[in-house]
């Protein structure tokens, strides 16, 4: 790992001016933030109850025809995760937006290019928080969602937010939502979540590692050392799951699917130790693909985001009840472990 470890530990001390030392469960805590399907929390609670999670954002909370946000659970479901998730000190935020939104949730986002809808939606995001116990709100719009506005929405929300002892937070990637947030709107979030995985995906023209150690490292460049993100502010963001592309014996694509953390410990068990890009010939002729994330790379990833931070999942429902494949419990051994590390990067 040291080919790895020298070049990251020396950025982040070229920016960050000092690096602290004192142990992680100080003044500097290792966050473990989970995304989770909002009607999939209460099945799946055991995995954040019990693996370390420190903050749940429950995905995703968008506008209805007259733009109000809809939730995407009963209230009485959220109030009582909101309640059980309190109980164990973890905070818990509605996440608004979304990777994929229909022509009439983006219609309304776009309200956000206007002051009267900068202060609509800000109302609504306070009145979402209150109605349901939350902590706060996470922002993610990407790509063609992103309204103009959006850098002066997220200084007009976090004003209010700060006041009332609210989170804000948002999801980032360089081509999705660079472009869209000033240096301000990223100085007032209490911290982004760097999505840096689908890289590659259904869309591409051909398969490819949709989250490598290479892109992982130059995304997080990008928002620690370009946008001058402060390290701890910058939430490494890992995939709990495979993309998967089958070609026929003829050379074309005849699909392309994910696979969850139970379905790839159960087709991959001995490439989920260490391999992340793959291929297997197909029974009836052709070859899939597969990108993953092994455990071995979750690891080197998790040493890159311990002296940021913290490290995100996408998503919590698609990890494993099974201790032996599941990453949410790989990461809780090894914040246990690093509870008790110095914080300084190690440099050999």
């Amino acid at each position: 790992m040291k080919r790895l470890l020298f070049p990251f530990a020396a950025a982040v001390l070229l920016i960050s001016g000092c690096f602290l030392s004192n142990p992680v469960s100080q003044e500097y805590p290792f966050r473990y933030v989970a995304y989770i399907k909002s009607n999939r929390a209460a099945e799946y609670d055991r995995l954040w109850k019990e693996n370390g999670v420190t903050h749940l954002n429950l995905w995703f909370f968008n506008p209805d025809a007259n733009g109000h946000l809809i939730t995407p659970e009963s209230d009485t479901v959220i109030r009582r995760v909101a309640a059980q998730a309190s109980a164990r000190n973890i905070r818990i935020l509605a996440s608004v937006g979304g990777g994929v939104l229909n022509e009439a949730q983006q219609a309304q986002w776009k309200r956000l290019s206007t002051q009267e809808g900068r202060l609509f939606f800000r109302d609504e995001c306070l009145a979402i928080c209150r109605r349901l116990n939350l902590d706060g709100i996470d922002l993610d719009l990407e790509g063609k969602s992103v309204p103009d506005g959006y850098s002066d929405f997220i200084l007009l929300l976090s004003e209010s937010m700060k006041r009332e002892g609210l989170l804000l937070t948002a999801a980032v990637s360089r081509n999705m939502t660079g472009f869209a947030l000033t240096d301000r709107a990223l100085d007032v979030l209490d911290f982004i979540n760097i999505m840096s995985y689908n890289f590659a995906g259904c869309w591409s023209r051909r398969p490819g590692d949709h989250s490598s150690l290479q892109d992982t490292r130059r995304e997080l460049f990008y928002w620690v050392l370009t946008r001058r993100v402060p390290p701890q502010k910058a939430v490494l963001g890992v995939p709990y799951y495979a993309r998967i592309w089958d070609y026929g014996a003829d050379g074309n694509r005849r699909d392309c699917f994910y696979l969850t953390l139970d379905e790839m410990s159960a087709f991959f068990p001995e490439q989920l130790a260490s391999e992340d890009f793959f291929s297997q010939e197909l029974p009836e002729g052709g070859i899939r693909w597969i990108s993953m994330n092994s455990r071995q790379t979750l690891l080197e990833k998790f040493d890159m985001a311990s002296h940021c931070g913290g490290l995100m999942c996408w998503s919590l429902e698609y990890d494993s009840f099974e201790p032996l494949f599941s990453f949410s419990s790989l990461i809780h051994k090894e914040n246990l472990v690093f509870r008790y590390r110095d914080r300084t990067p190690r440099l050999n």
